[in-house]
């Protein structure tokens, strides 16, 4: 459990019991509104507070709720196992007391996409742990976090203070374009504003990686714009307002150069990736799968070396061993890590339709049949990143050492 943001009362006994007592289906949007939603009372003019916080504490007895030791934990991540992983993952991977930064929901993410390569069923169990996890963060949200506060929603006093004797002290540098010497600055200003804003419930949203980047979304909202790039002189310049600050007339052209190097990329790669996306369609999509069990016979195998870091890839795949087929699976992956091997692949299938051994089970398993339809992935890869890159225009610097530059 993390505490640096909040620390909640001790819950009652009566109140532990209610929470043990709930079954999964009970927690719906009533019932987290009736215990986080604070509520405007009208006629008395006043806000009536939660009866209950997220962070709000207490223990739990060692194996008293999918737990082998004796653990203090919060309302709030009990109700995230009770909601979303009691029914078919809590009795497999025990309690999960941790705080739910962007982080560690990918890991559990990873955590529970692992059963689901075993069957159709527990692949039905996955698509419900997504389903419930997201239904659960959009319910709750709305009661519960803070996303801004006035602090993180304007420029700090300090922070500002510190900027100025800064920009002073570096007047030289900057005029030069010296980008290394404005990272060090950009550096000394958003750990100064970290420590102001210490505890306080509007840095949450930076904090948990779930929303903003606080190098970059909140960097430019209250310190200053920095570098934006100017194509017709192709040089930098140096923006020292900040969004909150506006902008004077003599930047209206490098604000203009700053938006036009966001959005024309964006507006260009969304129309690339639409067109390719109908071209991959086009062209992927009469590849069909065969009938499950099928073998197509041939003896055509692709030699690859799995590595740590591939091998997630060809899960489920089959290869020759011996003359004899090998399915890889999460049990003897470490067998084969490192290895080279001869892979059947659909490449090499020759069949009518791309059959199961070629193909492997994992499509079997999600039931996907026309898994040329999937390849669209590839476009929206380069979507997202073109998405992407207009909202973010940090400009980042390494410095090179000799060792650096000969290895």
């Amino acid at each position: 459990m993390d505490d640096t943001l909040h620390v909640g009362r001790w819950i009652t006994k009566e109140e532990k019991q209610f929470l043990l007592d709930l079954k999964p289906d009970d927690i719906c949007k009533s019932l987290l509104q009736s215990m986080f939603a604070d509520t405007y009372d009208v006629s008395a003019n006043k806000i009536i507070r939660s009866k209950f916080n997220t962070f709000d504490q207490f223990y739990l007895e060692a194996k008293e709720y999918y737990n082998k030791e004796r653990i203090v934990t919060n309302i709030g991540m009990f109700l995230v196992n009770k909601r979303v992983l009691e029914e078919h993952y809590l009795s497999r991977i025990g309690n999960q007391n941790k705080e739910l930064t962007n982080k560690a929901i990918s890991a559990l993410n990873e955590t529970c996409v692992q059963f689901a390569e075993n069957s159709p069923e527990e692949y039905a169990h996955y698509i419900q742990f997504l389903d419930d996890s997201r239904w659960f963060a959009d319910v709750i949200h709305m009661n519960i976090c803070a996303s801004m506060s006035l602090d993180t929603a304007k420029p700090l006093p300090e922070v500002q203070k510190l900027k100025k004797e800064l920009l002073k002290k570096h007047e030289k540098e900057l005029a030069d374009k010296r980008l290394d010497v404005f990272n060090d600055i950009k550096k000394q200003l958003l750990d100064k504003a970290k420590e102001e804003l210490k505890n306080n419930p509007g840095l949450e949203l930076y904090e948990s990686g779930a929303r903003g980047s606080f190098d970059n979304a909140y960097w430019r909202m209250n310190v200053m714009v920095g570098p934006v790039y100017n194509a017709a002189k192709e040089e930098y310049e140096i923006v020292t307002n900040s969004l909150y600050d506006g902008y004077s007339k003599e930047e209206v052209a490098t604000i203009a150069n700053n938006m036009v190097s966001a959005f024309y990329p964006k507006s260009i790669g969304s129309g690339e990736a639409g067109y390719l996306t109908k071209k991959i369609n086009a062209a992927c999509q009469t590849i069909i799968l065969d009938n499950k069990g099928t073998d197509c016979g041939t003896t055509n195998t692709q030699t690859m070396v799995l590595t740590p870091e591939n091998i997630k890839f060809y899960m489920d795949s089959y290869m020759v061993e011996r003359g004899k087929l090998v399915r890889l699976t999460k049990e003897n992956a470490k067998t084969y890590a490192g290895k080279t091997v001869k892979m059947r692949t659909p490449d090499y299938c020759c069949g009518d339709k791309p059959c199961n051994i070629c193909s492997g089970e994992r499509f079997y398993i999600m039931g996907i049949k026309y898994a040329g339809l999937i390849e669209s992935k590839l476009s929206g890869a380069f979507l997202e990143g073109k998405m992407k890159a207009s909202h973010d225009m940090t400009v980042k610097t390494k410095r090179l050492t000799v060792d650096d530059m000969l290895s």
